[in-house]
């Protein structure tokens, strides 16, 4: 079924003027946008044409160009006796009829079905076999990034392996290890600068969580290798034996400024001696079981 437009506008078939309501419906189906079909413009001009014999309709055919009003169609149609008589006017009537022809045309042959087939088939062949070499490809670069990655993992560990910070001079301070043959946990650390440097709390966080908060600040920024705690020239720090952190059990070397004429030195030397030699023996062998490993108690 082919559509061919007259010099007055009114469409034709193999009918002659007269279109069957078939024709007419896959007429306006085909030459409208399916926005239009989907908001319901295309069953309510087949009805309102068969309830009171005549229905007309105008949309927009192509983009509407600036200062252009060459981009409307109207279809204007009449039903009597079961046929309709249909008109395609506008600027855009001829294309809209040649789309419709277009959309209307006959398939193609059967032999050219055949042969599309087989050009699909080797198309998928094709694809197929592409998407296999690419997931090859695709295994074997995952497979090889797993080794390197492996093989960083690997060294970063060796690099990230513990080394004691050494006792440097910086910003012209000079620290002094203090009681060599001695070990301390991290929260007789805390306790002890609380103690030292006499702080005191501020309403709002006792003097404990301020001298934990200025420690553990300072031990994220060596690395885990040492937390200082500085008040007035004078420094105390507190090394990581191991690199290893275990809480509040965590094995500790202690070194600070020497001053003897610094209180805060004086108040440091009288707090750890106690704290070291002020205990029971029985505790004391208790606390080097605790603070030296399997391999350090019998040198200890």
């Amino acid at each position: 079924m082919f559509f061919k437009r007259s010099e007055s506008g009114q469409i034709l078939s193999g009918n002659g003027e007269e279109l069957n309501p078939l024709e007419v419906g896959a007429f306006v189906h085909k030459v409208m946008r399916r926005q239009l079909r989907r908001s319901g413009r295309h069953d309510r001009f087949l009805r309102t044409a068969r309830q009171t014999g005549e229905a007309t309709l105008t949309w927009g055919f192509v983009r509407k160009v600036f200062d252009v009003d060459d981009h409307q169609v109207t279809i204007h149609g009449w039903f009597s006796e079961g046929v309709f008589r249909l008109y395609c006017l506008g600027p855009q009537a001829e294309s809209a009829v040649e789309r419709v022809n277009k959309l209307l045309r006959p398939s193609l042959p059967s032999w050219w079905n055949v042969a599309r087939k087989r050009y699909s088939y080797k198309a998928r062949r094709k694809r197929e076999d592409w998407l296999r070499a690419k997931r090859q490809r695709l295994e074997k670069k995952r497979i090889e990034r797993a080794a390197k990655k492996s093989d960083q993992q690997k060294r970063s560990a060796v690099d990230r392996a513990f080394v004691p910070s050494p006792i440097s001079l910086k910003r012209n301070e000079l620290l002094t290890p203090q009681f060599r043959k001695s070990r301390i946990f991290w929260r007789e650390a805390i306790r002890s600068t609380v103690a030292i440097f006499d702080i005191h709390g501020n309403g709002r966080y006792t003097a404990r969580e301020l001298a934990a908060q200025e420690l553990w600040r300072s031990l994220e920024r060596s690395g885990y290798r040492f937390a200082q705690y500085k008040r007035r020239g004078f420094s105390l720090r507190f090394d990581l034996v191991d690199g290893i952190w275990r809480g509040d059990i965590t094995p500790i070397h202690i070194s600070c400024t020497k001053d003897n004429d610094r209180k805060e030195y004086r108040r440091m030397r009288a707090h750890f001696r106690d704290v070291l030699l002020g205990i029971p023996k029985e505790s004391q062998a208790v606390r080097r079981g605790l603070l030296y490993d399997s391999s350090e108690r019998i040198a200890a």
